[in-house]
């Protein structure tokens, strides 16, 4: 991987926000992110606040050979804002990330519609999702949802029973497989070279703080979403309502 992106991750897994580093990294310095990286080792931190500068010093203690490894292991390729490959819907959003690590392929060019729900739901839910799916995909758009239990997997799995291309947004790092009873669907959408992606550290667990932000991405990506099913006040419609912003 290129050292210059390779510097994101480093900068990512020291706990630099993705605002802190979109207000940090400029279009005209394509060497800034490394020489952020050196100057933060060395100490020398950009104008931040004393509790941000304690913050990362207590993080950036990390081995670089390690997140490099798992990286190139992995095959994660990093987007950054700057990348034709970053979709445009993503970067319209307030808080649209400095990068993103994708696995597999996407072709953004192609609608998608985001599948979400909440974790209470009854059988309902999964007949709807066997009705509807189908007309969806046969009308060209894509399925993009979030890795969860429920009717997240679900809607994965009908993707991969169809070969109907489908796309993961993360709420963990991208080297992290949770839950883990989902471990051989995910290994099933890597054999098939389909997107997973993530805007979170490496080693980030599921963190409940993670929703939002995860959320928000899927929104941002999805021309509409589809829930089956949820209460009024689940975090799914959290989704529906970012989704309309």
């Amino acid at each position: 991987m290129d050292n210059e992106l390779l510097t994101y991750a480093f900068l990512l897994q020291a706990w630099y926000t993705h605002r802190e580093l979109k207000e940090l990294l400029t279009r005209e310095n394509a060497y800034w992110a490394h020489e952020l990286w050196k100057n933060t080792k060395l100490g020398k931190f950009p104008i931040l606040s004393a509790w941000r500068e304690e913050k990362i010093k207590e993080k950036m203690n990390f081995n670089e050979e390690e997140i490099s490894n798992i990286l190139t292991k992995n095959k994660v390729e990093i987007v950054t804002l700057d990348d034709p490959r970053y979709p445009p819907r993503l970067k319209s959003i307030p808080h649209a990330p400095a990068f993103f690590y994708l696995k597999g392929k996407v072709l953004w060019e192609t609608p998608m519609i985001g599948v979400v729900w909440s974790r209470r739901h009854t059988s309902y839910a999964e007949k709807i999702l066997e009705k509807i799916l189908p007309d969806i995909i046969q009308n060209g758009l894509w399925i993009v949802s979030w890795w969860a239990t429920w009717v997240d997997t679900l809607g994965h799995e009908i993707c991969i029973k169809n070969n109907w291309y489908t796309l993961v947004v993360l709420w963990t790092g991208i080297d992290v497989v949770y839950p883990s009873k989902n471990a051989q669907l995910f290994d099933k959408i890597i054999e098939r070279d389909w997107g997973v992606l993530s805007h979170f550290p490496l080693f980030t667990g599921p963190e409940q703080y993670n929703f939002p932000m995860r959320n928000e991405i899927v929104a941002a990506l999805s021309s509409g979403i589809l829930i089956p099913e949820a209460a009024l006040s689940s975090g799914t419609l959290i989704t529906a309502h970012l989704a309309l912003e």
